[in-house]
């Protein structure tokens, strides 16, 4: 902004040219005032988020307005952050549209993992942006109802009711996990075993180290790609390497080491896993 000059005698409208000087300011104020109601809104950002919510439940009964959330993700995909008979929880959303509301947000809950739950059970609280690029946060409350047993060790959840008559197994639901959790570590294990094979081929012997995030310093990005040094237990893993021989370890289902469901390979071969 230019400051507010002296009348000069060359002016031969002093009122001329303080009008000009006063629109000079008047931007200014403007400019400030816009930057200003910029960052509050920003700021205001998650209030938003849950009074849409509740606008898209009036618009439901008749008395609102509708309410989309843009996404970037262009597929369909449905992850839940926790178990699915919970009474609250969060879940992870990639719409196929650019846009989800609460009505599809609701629909894809009420039917995860072959569920068949009511309306009424599934309540939507709060539709935030997901992180990491694309994909929503639902908050959801959900309603059902669990038939827990009592046996040797104590109670115990038993089956848990998706729909009109729908009893699913806890024991077929944990079984299911532990199995793909199993397939899924080989797998993490296999990818590293072969970049050490390669890095072998290239160098003449393995990484000579006792900790994970050492060997992957040395193996990403030629010898593996997107390396992960945590199972699918949320532990990490154990490498013990010299010129000549590895290990490579899982923790297995009981996060415990030393037990017989802990997964190793050892120079490029399968020496125990859980079956």
């Amino acid at each position: 902004m230019n400051p507010i000059s002296p009348i000069s005698p060359i002016h031969a409208n002093p009122i001329d040219f303080l009008g000009r000087e006063l629109k000079f300011v008047w931007r200014a104020i403007s400019a400030t005032i816009t930057g200003a109601f910029i960052s509050v809104a920003r700021g205001a950002g998650r209030h938003r988020s849950r009074r849409r919510v509740e606008d898209e439940r009036r618009r439901e009964k008749g008395r609102g307005f509708p309410m989309k959330l843009r996404t970037k993700s262009g597929r369909l995909l449905l992850f839940a952050l926790g178990a699915l008979p919970l009474s609250a929880g969060a879940f992870w959303l990639g719409a196929a549209a650019d846009e989800i509301g609460v009505r599809q947000a609701r629909e894809l809950i009420q039917n995860l993992a072959g569920a068949n739950l009511n309306q009424d059970q599934v309540r939507i609280k709060n539709i935030s942006p997901g992180v990491g690029g694309g994909g929503v946060i639902v908050e959801a409350q959900i309603e059902t109802a669990f038939r827990i047993t009592k046996g040797k060790d104590g109670w115990r959840v038993a089956e848990a009711r998706l729909g009109a008559g729908q009893w699913e197994s806890f024991e077929l639901i944990e079984e299911a996990l532990r199995r793909e959790k199993v397939r899924r570590t080989n797998d993490l294990l296999r990818q590293i075993a072969d970049g050490l094979g390669a890095y072998k081929i290239d160098r003449g012997q393995f990484v000579e180290s006792d900790r994970i995030a050492e060997l992957l310093d040395f193996l990403s990005p030629r010898y593996v790609n997107s390396p992960q040094r945590v199972d699918l237990w949320g532990k990490e893993l154990e490498y013990q390497g010299s010129a000549t021989t590895y290990r490579l370890i899982s923790y297995g289902p009981d996060r415990k080491s030393g037990t017989k469901d802990d997964l190793i390979i050892e120079n490029g071969a399968l020496k125990s896993g859980a079956n």
